[in-house]
């Protein structure tokens, strides 16, 4: 075989690995997070556990099919890439194999990856579907007709039925001392039974949960209208199986079939089938101009365009789907006009790349990448040693709840573990400005920053490589305060309140749903202050039979018991309903302050997106919003105070560093990364109490931060 065959199957090779490599990293992470959320449903008694398994083979079908083409474009720009700058591509270059030559070599893999993809997207993957449908559905109905979990409460019609079951029978067939309640637009119903069992009628395709030997209170607390009746047996709805069904759509049809069909939106889903192995050459042509940079320079640079170009490309291939859809365009405009602007744009993209910001960053990279490289190396090691110290203090915070047996040792390591990216955003910001105190503090005392600036580098052109160093921590704040702290903390509630409570708990649209003893709690609100509002108890005697339905405005925890205002109550006996009025009552619960806390996140621990939702919600209600739309504003200012941190110091290290030792800079950026810590939060009290904006309480800080950057750069040219 000649020189040039050989260096063919060389850069296919190199590219077969890679894309292999990273298909396998991808298929990890979207299978990963899978096969979390199906574990929780076989947890929760939704799916089996043997169908858990089963499911994770056909979704790893399906995401195979997805992150093909990603993935070989990924591939391409990784495996060429190395080649320009090992400088192998510069030998091949010498030998008159091009740029241009590189396609031959890709496109030897690009073809078989792309018929791979078709069969994945045409026969393989609407197979997966359908199969994933009929498990899920199948495992649905088998979860209905089960026993409901004893000691727990479940929901069902979307919140408006409420079922406790305190034990199953010792042949696991019946549900014993059966607590529900149920809300049917009118009066709320409360129901108690000494056994029952789910039924299914096939031919209506209807659930009932049958109750024997119970009674029916129909009724609202502090009126004597009550309707009480008893039963031998009792049913009660609990799902039209047939309507709860998710039906077939699109994603489960056969391509044969939306081949046949003269739908503008089945035309629209065969056309996205197809667009997965056309997307895999469309992309090999877009990858090989990529690839291609300088030794000397950064190639992720150009890895973010290519990223971004990739990104285009996906959503104008969602955007004209939609299109098709809705009969806007037509389906050869939508292919026609999609793949031809990513030629555009692959053709641009790359010459901006290299004409542009290549050149621009040619002559002072070097620096830019010292300095971003030693302040960043400073910053992640001052983060993970504030990490470990804040989570050493973490983990000796459960001892006591270990001690006194409220749960174990690993228990405490999973909340502890769950806790990290809390503790890892509320020190990002310290961390980064200890980075450039340390990073910059090294460059001063080796007299590097003298050097710099005789050579031309002002003061600001350090302050733009700390600012490119500071986008790497920015981002991380962004990701860690939208998407990690609210999963982790959501996650580390359910934990606490099932350690806590022993899975007498719920959450519903009508509120938190808690056992203590033979009392049964609705609490519709829990505000900030740990206070409810709408609170109601329903308490049952050693018959099963309930003697009182009590409904307070509002409780208060005075000491060591609840304190209920405006309270409205109904006692039953063999005498008949006695009713009540009371301004306030005491009452006694281990329903404490500490379980409600962790029922309840904090503002701080929502995803932006829930505050704004959360706090116009309030708005829209006429109630107090300002800490929820204080903590989505300082939500959103996040990435942009690790910036200003970071750029606050700069000035700094020009002027005194070489004076201070490693030590004394530690100390000067705790006490700054504190109090910066400090006036974020007091702004929150400080706004509420002057009634200030919420968003000038945010932005202050930053403001201010800003102020001493621009005064600080001042005084150092």
């Amino acid at each position: 075989m000649t020189q040039l065959g050989i260096l063919d199957r060389y850069i296919a090779s190199e590219v077969l690995k890679a894309f292999i490599a990273i298909v396998a990293i991808l298929l990890l992470i979207l299978v990963g997070n899978r096969f979390v959320s199906y574990l929780a449903l076989a947890a929760s008694g939704s799916i089996s556990g043997a169908a858990v398994f089963e499911l994770m083979g056909l979704k790893l079908i399906r995401n195979l099919a997805l992150v093909i083409a990603p993935g070989f474009f990924l591939a391409v720009l990784f495996a060429l890439g190395r080649l320009y700058k090992d400088m192998e591509a510069a030998a091949m270059a010498a030998c008159g194999h091009g740029m241009p030559d590189h396609y031959r070599g890709v496109m030897l893999v690009a073809v078989p990856v792309s018929i791979a993809a078709m069969i994945l997207s045409m026969l393989v993957m609407p197979w997966a579907e359908d199969m994933e449908w009929q498990v899920l559905n199948s495992e649905q109905q088998e979860a209905e007709r089960s026993l409901f979990p004893e000691g727990q409460f479940t929901e069902r019609r979307n919140g408006q039925l409420i079922i406790y079951v305190d034990s199953l029978s010792d042949d696991q067939h019946r549900m014993q001392d059966i607590f529900a309640w149920q809300f049917d637009r009118v009066t709320p119903t409360v129901l108690v039974a000494a056994n029952g069992y789910t039924e299914l009628d096939r031919h209506s395709g209807i659930h009932y949960l049958v109750l024997n030997d119970g009674r029916r209170y129909d009724g609202q607390a502090g009126k004597g209208d009550y309707q009480i009746m008893s039963f031998d047996q009792y049913r009660v709805l609990l799902e039209d199986t047939h309507q709860a069904r998710r039906p077939r759509g699109r994603d489960e049809a056969s391509t044969w079939t939306l081949l046949q069909s003269n739908n503008v939106a089945d035309k629209a889903a065969l056309h996205w089938r197809v667009s997965i192995p056309v997307s895999v050459l469309v992309l090999a042509l877009l990858s090989v101009p990529f690839s291609r940079v300088s030794p000397r320079v950064s190639r992720y640079g150009t890895m973010i365009l290519a990223v971004l170009s990739y990104f285009l490309y996906a959503n104008l291939l969602t955007i004209a789907q939609s299109w098709v859809e809705s009969g806007q365009v037509s389906v050869g405009l939508r292919v026609g006009s999609t793949d031809g602007i990513i030629y555009v744009d692959s053709s641009v993209w790359p010459r901006l790349a290299a004409q542009g910001p290549r050149a621009m960053i040619a002559g002072r990279f070097t620096l830019d990448r010292y300095i971003g490289r030693t302040v960043v190396t400073s910053a992640v090691g001052a983060l993970g040693v504030l990490v470990l110290l804040l989570t050493a203090f973490d983990f000796l915070d459960h001892l006591p709840a270990i001690s006194r047996g409220r749960y174990g040792l690993a228990d405490a390591a999973l909340l502890t573990l769950l806790a990290m990216p809390r503790e890892l955003s509320q020190v990002l910001s310290a961390a980064a400005l200890l980075g450039v105190l340390l990073g910059l503090g090294g460059l001063a005392s080796r007299s590097e920053l003298v050097v710099m600036r005789a050579t031309g580098w002002s003061p600001t052109r350090v302050l733009g490589s700390v600012l490119l160093a500071g986008l790497a921590f920015s981002a991380l704040a962004a990701v860690s305060g939208q998407w990690l702290v609210p999963i982790a903390e959501n996650h580390a509630q359910s934990v606490r309140a099932e350690l806590i409570s022993g899975r007498k708990t719920l959450h519903t649209r009508f509120g938190f749903w808690a056992r203590d003893g033979q009392t049964y709690i609705n609490i519709r609100d829990i505000l900030p202050d740990a206070s409810l509002r709408r609170v109601n108890i329903f308490r049952l005697n050693s018959s099963h039979e309930l003697v009182l339905s009590l409904s307070a405005r509002r409780a208060v925890y005075v000491e060591d018991h609840w304190q209920l205002k405006g309270v409205v109550m109904s006692r039953f006996s063999e005498a008949g309903i006695k009713t009540e009025t009371r301004r306030s009552i005491e009452w006694e619960s281990l329903l404490e302050p500490d379980l409600l806390a962790v029922i309840r996140l904090k503002p701080e621990n929502l995803s932006a997106p829930g505050l704004f939702r959360y706090a116009s919600y309030l708005d829209g209600t006429g109630q107090d919003a300002r800490s929820y739309w204080f903590a989505f504003w300082s939500k959103v200012m996040a990435p942009i105070n690790v910036l200003l941190m970071m750029m606050v110091v700069v000035p700094y290290s020009f002027s005194s560093q070489r004076s201070l030792g490693a030590g004394q800079r530690i100390v000067v950026g705790a006490l700054l990364g504190l109090g910066f810590a400090l006036l974020g939060r007091a702004m929150g009290h400080v706004g509420l109490v002057y009634n200030l904006s919420p968003i000038f309480s945010a932005m202050l800080p930053a403001v201010l931060l800003a102020v001493m950057t621009v005064w600080g750069m001042r005084r150092v040219r």
